[in-house]
């Protein structure tokens, strides 16, 4: 069961589309993997975790205006939260990540 879960919280005024690519995969083009609501919107989606995931996020309905953007190896099992901030402009946005609950330790 290779696989994490991420809880999205969305504090924008707008909504916002979060799309994906794993570092396995060369020259793929991002997929999207989800849509969160403006103003405190939240949205939890499962991700496969044998391969480092890039996670980008864009205004909804325009995948090239990106705001933020990360990469993570997610540990199997693991819980993530992954917020979505305004940092006092509306073009100053941070994405944060933080563990939830720790990943399973694969060498137990």
């Amino acid at each position: 069961m290779d696989e994490a879960l991420i809880k999205f919280h969305n504090e924008l005024p707008y909504d916002v589309s979060v799309f994906y690519t794993s570092d396995y995969c060369y020259k793929c083009l991002y997929q999207p993997l989800a849509t969160v609501v403006n103003s405190q919107g939240n949205l939890s989606v499962v991700v496969n975790t044998p391969f480092t995931l890039t996670l980008r996020v864009a205004t909804a309905g325009d995948a090239n205006n990106t705001v933020c953007s990360l990469s993570k190896l997610f540990g199997e099992a693991g819980h993530y939260f992954f917020w979505i901030r305004e940092l006092g402009s509306p073009k100053a946005v941070s994405c944060i990540l933080s563990v939830d609950r720790s990943p399973n330790n694969a060498f137990m």
